[in-house]
């Protein structure tokens, strides 16, 4: 989970600033989430059931559909849903995603990338959207982490990353770039988490934050008492901007999981069907 503050100019969801927004209706200023499990019902949203700004995507392969011959029986000839990124859809059929914007990634026939964008606005007078119950619940998964039926890795940040670069940047937002933090979020210390992003570039090819202009200010590891397939220990990290003297910009970054013992036993409740929490005012 990759929660922002502020980022890109080129967009025109910046929040407010300080003094002239009413805080009574900003709860987050951004959110982007890459694979993101849905989390509470009735759903996240900013207060009055507003949108939070942001957008939340997950990836998904799909079929075109093929010729099928009569003694075929296990042959589609219809587009359908081969794979999905399990972790965005574990939790749909409960728990409706947060209200926010939804971008789809979608592969067609392993060979081209297509988009479905979702816009969430407040002028919409939307209590809740349909495509907050996006991926539906039982729409084919095949694998979670691994390579299933020749899928590539659908949870994968480089998997988005390269899904993200063939949608067009005023959808996108700066999606590609924050994925550098996301990617950086397994590191155990700020000098590590620097050297991350000091490195990001030259190792995965692909655009991230600009390693000199943000600095990381806090860091804690949240550990989970109820584990029991590991330590269920979480990274989370503050990254601040300064370089526009009249507004500081923060990003908070919330470790992904890449593991069942790395944060989804707990969260799932392989062993008690789920758990009650209380976060930031909110529980689910």
């Amino acid at each position: 989970l990759l929660k922002i503050k502020k980022e890109d100019e080129s967009r025109d969801d910046e929040p407010l600033p300080a003094a002239t927004r009413n805080s009574s209706s900003i709860l987050v200023d951004y959110l982007y989430t890459y694979g993101a499990p849905s989390i509470s019902n009735p759903p996240m949203s900013n207060p009055g059931n507003r949108c939070i700004p942001g957008i939340r995507t997950y990836t998904e392969n799909v079929s075109s559909g093929r010729a099928c011959s009569w003694w075929d029986l296990w042959c589609n000839s219809n587009e359908h849903i081969t794979n999905t990124d399990f972790v965005a859809q574990i939790n749909v059929d409960r728990f409706p995603h947060a209200k926010m914007s939804t971008l789809v990634l979608r592969l067609r026939d392993g060979a081209t990338a297509e988009y479905i964008w979702k816009e969430c606005k407040d002028s919409d007078g939307v209590a809740q959207y349909d495509f907050q119950s996006w991926p539906a619940a039982r729409q084919d998964a095949l694998s979670l982490f691994g390579v299933s039926a020749g899928d590539v890795l659908l949870h994968w940040p480089g998997t988005y990353v390269e899904r993200l670069l063939e949608v067009p940047r005023s959808i996108r937002g700066p999606m590609v770039e924050y994925a550098s933090v996301l990617a950086c979020g397994y590191m155990s210390n700020a000098k590590e988490i620097e050297a991350c992003f000091d490195r990001y570039g030259d190792t995965t090819g692909f655009p991230g934050l600009d390693p000199d202009a943000w600095e990381t200010i806090a860091l804690i590891h949240p550990r989970s008492a109820k584990a029991v397939l590991g330590t269920d220990e979480e990274t989370v990290f503050v990254i601040k901007n300064d370089e526009d003297p009249t507004r500081r910009r923060c990003i908070i970054s919330f470790e992904a999981a890449n593991h069942p013992s790395d944060g989804l036993e707990t969260f799932f409740g392989i062993f008690g069907n789920g758990r009650r929490a209380d976060y930031c005012g909110r529980g689910g």
